[in-house]
């Protein structure tokens, strides 16, 4: 379920989330209503704003697999934050494991936009 700001999208009536029928992915539908879109932007501060614009404009129109991947690329990069060196074998092993579907190539697709964006700590792997 998505959360933003101590609120589910849902809570509000913002969106409605239905899970694909084959396990992967998920459909999101953004309800247009302007009372609940009014109560959400309460909530929201313009810094959130803006990084959910900078989310959007990197991500939003990519295929559901992808995102799914650039998630767990995520996952992993963090996960190896108490790492003194991460390295892209133990990246991908970390991917891997936990979406072996996944391929390397598109792991390292995940990671280099990951780290074009700004949105993963220094110490990235080449």
């Amino acid at each position: 379920m998505l959360f933003f700001s101590r609120i589910y999208l849902e809570d509000v009536d913002a969106v409605r989330i239905f899970a694909s029928p084959d396990g992967y992915g998920y459909r999101i539908i953004a309800n247009t209503r302007e009372p609940e879109l009014e109560e959400l932007d309460a909530y929201v501060g313009d810094d959130i704003k803006a990084k959910v614009e900078k989310l959007l404009s990197i991500l939003g129109d990519k295929p559901v697999r992808f995102l799914e991947c650039v998630a767990t690329t995520h996952y992993a990069y963090h996960f190896l934050s108490t790492e003194k060196e991460k390295s892209l074998a133990s990246i991908e092993k970390i991917v891997r494991d936990l979406k072996p579907h996944l391929t390397g190539a598109e792991i390292r697709e995940a990671l280099l936009t990951l780290k074009e964006n700004g949105l993963l700590h220094p110490g990235i792997p080449n």
